[in-house]
């Protein structure tokens, strides 16, 4: 007895059937339990029936290898049936394995199985366990894709990290660059300011020449900006107008109430002209109008008054005289006119006498 059971446990045949205590275990099992002959289940626990949808384990009687393989996920269910098919033919197969299951409502559980192939009641069969392991599975999935997230993260972080030291690298450059460039600004605005001190310097001791030189003439010099009002005078205009510095040139000229209808200020920018004014103290004067861009852009206009009145009067006198020669030379031309007529009178006189005396002469030898 002894030595066949030996033998049985050699060749891997199982008892026919299993005592009370077994057949509680496997029915008590968390596990799916089952025995395959036939294409069919012969055994199996309420854990089986709770993975195939069924009530308890007494349903599972007749459940096929077909129907099994239909609870199997499209994906996995070639490589099942091919497991089977080997452990069925006695070849080597894998004695574990995993595999998932699609439910109705498109829900997908994970379960691992065990199998082995026996010899139940002289034929052969296929037993083993299948184990839910949904949870350690999703626990897995959650962990491959947080895996995936910090690869990609740590990717994304070195990409990003590579991006920031470029980054630091062009600043860097930048920063280099900006900071020879502030140099070459600031060397650039010390030699402007330098230009620009040494320009304005030389306008500044220009104009103080143009001021000893306005002062110093004789004629009557003042400077007058777009508004009509009289910025500058020498001491020459102040004696012919009074210190008018600041007033308007047409009132302080000429007493109007509006610019002159020749003001240079009318075109832009104002022309050079000249003309003629009589001042209060009545003298007349030739003022020459020329127009002069100030340092901020604006213009000028400098009036230069030179006494004319003698001139004036030498032309008055002038005029009377060419009037006067006028007059002696109509009546010059109006006596030659007249001689010139006496002159073809007496020539016609003279000739009418000629003439007579050549009758006399006639009458005279007739006798």
């Amino acid at each position: 007895m002894a030595k066949k059971q030996k033998d049985r446990r050699r060749t891997g045949v199982c008892p026919a059937l299993p005592c009370k205590e077994h057949q509680s275990i496997v029915e008590n099992s968390l596990d799916a339990m089952y025995l395959f002959q036939n294409g069919k289940v012969v055994l199996g626990n309420d854990a089986l029936a709770k993975m195939a949808g069924r009530s308890s384990g007494a349903e599972m009687a007749g459940f096929s290898t077909k129907d099994f393989l239909n609870l199997v996920h499209p994906d996995d269910r070639g490589f099942a049936a091919r497991m089977i098919r080997l452990k069925m033919a006695g070849k080597k197969g894998l004695e574990q394995y995993r595999f998932r299951v699609l439910r109705k409502d498109d829900s997908v559980e994970h379960f691992e199985i065990k199998s082995n192939r026996i010899i139940f009641r002289g034929k052969p069969a296929l037993v083993g366990i299948i184990r839910d392991v949904s949870p350690e599975a999703r626990r897995q999935e959650e962990l491959a894709k947080l895996l995936a997230a910090k690869e990609k993260i740590e990717r994304e972080l070195g990409l990003a990290n590579e991006n920031l030291v470029k980054s630091c690298e062009e600043l860097v450059l930048a920063r280099d660059s900006l900071l020879r460039v502030n140099a070459d600004l600031q060397n650039y605005k010390a030699d402007l300011e330098r230009t620009v001190d040494a320009r304005t310097n030389a306008i500044l001791a220009e104009r103080d020449k143009l001021h000893a030189v306005l002062e110093g003439m004789e004629e009557g010099v003042a400077i007058v900006n777009d508004r009509h009002a009289i910025v500058f005078l020498n001491q020459a205009m102040k004696r012919l107008v009074g210190d008018v510095l600041g007033k308007k040139c047409f009132k302080s000229y000429l007493s109007r109430k509006s610019p002159c209808k020749d003001c240079p200020f009318k075109t832009s920018p104002p022309g050079s002209k000249s003309t003629e004014i009589t001042l209060k103290n009545g003298k007349t004067y030739l003022v020459s109008r020329t127009p002069l861009q100030d340092l901020d852009g604006t213009w000028l206009v400098i009036h230069v008054f030179r006494d004319i009145t003698e001139r004036k009067k030498w032309e008055d006198r002038l005029q009377a005289i060419n009037r006067d020669l006028e007059w002696k030379n109509r009546q010059l031309e109006e006596f030659r006119e007249y001689t010139v007529k006496r002159e073809m009178d007496l020539i016609r006189l003279r000739e009418k006498t000629v003439a007579l005396e050549k009758k006399l002469a006639e009458l005279g030898q007739r006798k």
